[in-house]
């Protein structure tokens, strides 16, 4: 579904997103995972490190599926949370404890913060 446009995926994959819509949790992506599948490596993965911090890079849709794993999320509510590019999302395993969700304060400027009328 790469590089095509919402109406176009649709056109696509006509049955995956009336599967989806009905359970958007064990529907495998076309040519893909479901999200209960990414949950499940995500698990073993992090069940597999050693202790310690350790910093992961993914994407939007694995920092919800840690989400629902933390949070021991019922339903559809992990679709809920907005993951933008780059935010921080902090989780303590096997805890299963959330610190921080979709933390952006590093993208924060000077430019951000003073304004043209400021240096006037």
């Amino acid at each position: 579904m790469a590089g095509l446009t919402r109406q176009e995926a649709e056109a696509h994959y006509p049955e995956f997103f009336r599967k989806a819509l009905e359970d958007p949790w064990y529907t495998p992506r076309p040519g893909g995972e479901s999200m209960a599948d990414v949950a499940r490596r995500l698990r073993t993965f992090l069940e597999s490190l050693p202790s310690g911090r350790h910093l992961v890079l993914t994407h939007g849709g694995v920092v919800r599926a840690a989400l629902k794993l933390a949070l021991n999320l019922e339903g559809d509510s992990w679709r809920r949370f907005h993951i933008p590019n780059t935010s921080i999302t902090r989780l303590l395993f096997p805890q299963q404890e959330v610190l921080t969700v979709s933390d952006a304060a590093h993208l924060e400027t000077w430019a951000d913060w003073l304004s043209d009328e400021s240096l006037k």
